[in-house]
């Protein structure tokens, strides 16, 4: 089962399983969300409760992980995709995963406008969705952690991406999300 998480192949779990061992890191996760003071991680925080609260099929649950990135990560409209799965992989990400990080969102985000302009979702999509979902769920998980405990990195982002300053976090997500997928979960 993937950590925190409700879903397995697709189909929602109808409890919640927490273990011991992480119960002291999704506390913490809460509790800096309930610290929240900027605008794009309260908007980001509600997405994200929003996959969990609502009954959705897994595209809709994708279309609000990825509003919930959008809104941190992308202050500025230009150039939507290529800028999100730049400085997502750059946060997000040692460098030696970054091309993975990278990859992910730039699927999940031709998955999303498909979904968002009409286009089919055919059963190849829908494995798709499920195939990226999970590492998207943690990286929207990651994102959240990094931008509340670090409000001022939003301000940032392009000299992050540059190399002009550093950024906060360890690559935590991708090793956690390439994990995860490598367990199928």
């Amino acid at each position: 089962m993937y950590t925190w998480g409700h879903f397995k192949f697709w189909g929602r779990l109808d409890k919640y399983a927490i273990t011991a061992d992480e119960s002291d890191a999704f506390r913490a996760f809460y509790r800096e969300i309930d610290r929240c003071k900027f605008d794009a991680a309260q908007v980001a925080v509600d997405w994200f409760n929003k996959t969990y609260i609502e009954a959705y099929v897994p595209r809709d649950v994708l279309l609000d992980a990825m509003i919930a990135l959008e809104s941190l990560y992308m202050p500025d409209r230009d150039e939507l995709r290529y800028r999100l799965a730049t400085r997502m992989a750059a946060l997000l990400a040692l460098p030696q995963d970054r091309k993975d990080v990278f990859a992910n969102v730039r699927q999940a985000y031709d998955l999303r406008s498909n979904i968002v302009h009409g286009g089919t979702i055919d059963e190849e999509t829908e494995k798709k969705i499920n195939e990226v979902l999970p590492r998207i769920m943690g990286y929207l998980r990651e994102s959240l952690i990094l931008f509340l405990r670090n409000p001022d990195v939003k301000g940032k982002l392009d000299d992050i991406v540059l190399g002009v300053a550093k950024s906060p976090n360890t690559g935590f997500s991708s090793r956690n999300a390439a994990r995860a997928t490598a367990k199928g979960e």
